[in-house]
C-alpha cells in the first residue's frame, strides 16, 4: 500500500512497519503472529496494510510473540523511520 495513502500518522506506519520486519525476523507468517496473539490473520494484515495502527496492549503481545521487547521494536521503528528520510532526502 502506498503510504501516502493511509489516514495514519507517520510515526504508526513506522512501528507497523517494525513490527512485520520484526516478525519476518523471527521467521513467522502474519497468520501466525495474529494467532499467537489471539486473532485471525485479517487483524494482522489490516495492520500490515496501514489500514489499522497497533495499539500499546498489541505491541506488548507483539513483543512477547516474537521473543523481543517493545524498546526493540520501537528501536526497529527508528531506524526504519530515518532510513526511509535519508532516503527521500537524496
Amino acid at each position: 500500500m502506498n503510504k501516502s495513502n493511509s489516514k495514519l500518522d507517520e510515526h504508526s506506519i513506522d512501528i507497523i512497519d517494525a513490527v512485520n520486519a520484526e516478525r519476518a525476523r523471527a521467521g513467522l507468517t502474519g497468520k501466525q503472529l495474529a494467532q499467537s496473539l489471539g486473532h485471525d490473520r485479517n487483524w494482522v494484515y489490516e495492520r500490515f496494510r496501514h489500514e489499522k495502527p497497533f495499539d500499546t496492549d498489541d505491541l506488548a503481545g507483539i513483543a512477547s510473540a516474537l521473543g523481543t521487547t517493545v524498546d526493540v521494536i520501537f528501536r526497529s521503528a527508528q531506524i526504519g523511520h530515518e532510513i526511509r528520510t535519508q532516503a527521500v532526502a537524496a
